[in-house]
């Protein structure tokens, strides 16, 4: 999946690349340039979910592979 998901990355426009960042930053709660696990906890909390801690573990990873995708794609 998160081939497939690297090969669109880098199809995607200048615009929706500018979106991803954009989204990025905003679930960077404090500002650290990272989306920790205390990031998504706190964003959660905002949309109050409160996911089980294996549950947002696992969410948590996701997030820091796609940033690392959006990351090596952006900067190309």
């Amino acid at each position: 999946m998160w081939k497939k998901l690297h090969r669109n990355l880098s199809e995607l426009s200048k615009a929706e690349m500018d979106l991803l960042q954009k989204t990025f930053v905003r679930m960077d709660c404090d500002g650290d340039g990272k989306i920790s696990l205390k990031d998504l906890h706190t964003i959660c909390a905002k949309l109050a979910y409160s996911p089980e801690k294996g549950e947002l573990v696992v969410s948590f990873w996701q997030l820091v592979t796609l940033h690392t995708l959006c990351a090596k794609a952006y900067s190309h």
